[in-house]
């Protein structure tokens, strides 16, 4: 927003240029537009400040012209020669009479109308407004214009929104600037707590037995870097245990319904922010050691609407579309079992795959369900955040809710210790005896050559003595 002092007719010409900014070596004139002020001022369709759509005092989009609708219209009679307005006034209704009609207010705007909105003017001021919206004069409206570049002026470069008021000195107080800086985002905390895992799809073997290395990892539509919980080593049975928490704090903007994602392009750049989808997506994957890790299943969460987790792990069947949709900006907490899906299955777990050649309908990016995830969404402002804080993982404070630590056993929170006991069972059922056999010989071979070592000295001493009393005898 810019407010210009100026003189009509001295100057006349509003020039406007859109450069490009330059961090190190100053800017660069993309376009450029000019506006003659003059014409605007002096036009009968009053292009000086558009006219709004309702007359209102106060709220978001107050009445912004130096004069009130029956002033403007007084004057246009005037300067075009009609006869004033005549103000018309009954016990139920209101109206005005000019240009040889007349105008009522209730023909304009019903009773209902009038209830709905408690910002609303004088009723003989929303008359006068309707009969010079009728009358063509200039309505408020945001100007598309386009812009010449200043080495060819007959190149069109591209194309500028504004809109341009102008506001005479002489009559009145200027009113205060319109506000269009860009709408704050609300700054918002989602809080997800993961326990534990059901029935998960092991895609690897460890040891002859299938086994996988499991933990969960999200991160927010937009976001450049993921959180993870810890993992669970060597899950055989696909109940994976966490208890974890991770937290996401994001912009979020309730007129676009969308969050502010920032993103940066240049090194040397600000990072630019873009709105996209508020949407939470959670990866169940399979960790491994010296190769990429493996997604089994994936569940995407809008916040805006998304499916209610089942209550329970009782009933582990998935049914697309069976329970409610919720909003977690309406409901603020919910807990629950998510199916995680996937394409990539293996052909021994699909239930359909012995009809792939036989069915012509059959889909290959049908997604399956390889797992359920117990978790618990909560989301709050930044102020409640403030104030009720909760530690990351399972640290202080530890609430809302509690988290314990994680049901497994102490072998499988590391990957040595977690792979060193299953080897020496592997390796004790293939080989054992044999083992115990060679370490009995070994042993034995050992305390012989330890003996023999530990007497020689004896031994020595003795031969040598027999020797030199036989050489003396």
């Amino acid at each position: 927003m810019f407010e210009i002092l100026t003189n009509i007719p001295k100057e006349t010409t509003l020039k406007i240029s859109i450069v490009d900014k330059k961090r190190f070596f100053g800017g660069e004139e993309i376009g450029e537009t000019t506006i003659d002020l003059e014409n605007r001022l002096l036009t009968k369709h009053r292009a000086t400040v558009g006219l709004p759509e309702m007359y209102n005092l106060f709220g978001p989009l107050p009445w912004r012209d130096q004069l009130p609708p029956m002033e403007i219209l007084s004057r246009y009679c005037r300067k075009m020669h009609y006869k004033p307005p005549k103000v018309l006034i009954t016990d139920d209704d209101c109206g005005l009479e000019v240009f040889g009609s007349t105008v009522w207010l209730k023909a304009i705007q019903p009773d209902e109308a009038l209830k709905c909105d408690a910002f609303l003017g004088r009723p003989i001021q929303r008359v006068a407004l309707f009969i010079l919206q009728c009358i063509g004069l200039v309505p408020e409206h945001v100007e598309t214009r386009p812009l010449f570049s200043a080495i060819n002026p007959d190149l069109e470069v591209g194309k500028l929104e504004c809109f341009i008021d102008i506001f005479p000195k002489c009559l009145g107080t200027i009113p205060p600037a319109i506000d269009i800086s860009p709408r704050k985002p609300n700054c918002y905390q989602l809080r997800l707590a993961v326990f534990k895992t059901r029935n998960v799809i092991l895609l690897k073997k460890s040891f002859g037995t299938p086994a996988a290395d499991l933990y969960v990892r999200c991160y927010l539509n937009g976001a450049t870097k993921a959180e993870k919980t810890d993992i669970h080593f060597r899950c055989m049975d696909g109940a994976a245990s966490f208890n974890y928490r991770l937290l996401f704090n994001f912009e979020y903007d309730p007129w676009e319904r969308m969050i502010s994602a920032k993103k940066k392009t240049r090194l040397f750049r600000k990072a630019s922010s873009e709105l996209v989808d508020p949407v939470l997506i959670i990866q169940l994957c399979d960790n491994n050691k010296f190769k990429k890790d493996v997604v089994i299943g994936e569940i995407k969460v809008p916040l805006l609407g998304f499916e209610e987790g089942q209550p329970s792990d009782e009933d582990m069947a998935y049914i697309p579309n069976k329970m409610p949709i919720l909003s977690l900006f309406q409901h603020k907490a919910v807990r629950g079992w998510w199916p995680c899906l996937s394409t990539k299955v293996p052909k021994e777990q699909r239930s359909d795959y012995s009809e792939k050649k036989k069915d012509d309908d059959y889909d290959p990016l049908k997604r399956y369900v390889t797992g359920m995830l117990e978790m618990e969404l909560s989301l709050v402002s930044a102020a409640e955040a403030k104030l009720e804080p909760v530690g990351k993982k399972r640290g202080k404070p530890n609430r809302n809710p509690f988290l314990p630590r994680p049901d497994r056993s102490k072998w499988d929170y590391f990957w040595c210790t977690s792979r060193f006991r299953v080897a020496m069972k592997f390796f004790w059922k293939k080989c054992g005896a044999q083992f115990l056999c060679y370490l009995v010989i070994v042993l034995i071979i050992a305390l012989l050559i330890a003996s023999f070592i530990w007497q020689f000295p004896n031994i020595v001493g003795a031969v040598t003595s027999n020797s030199i009393n036989n050489a003396l005898g």
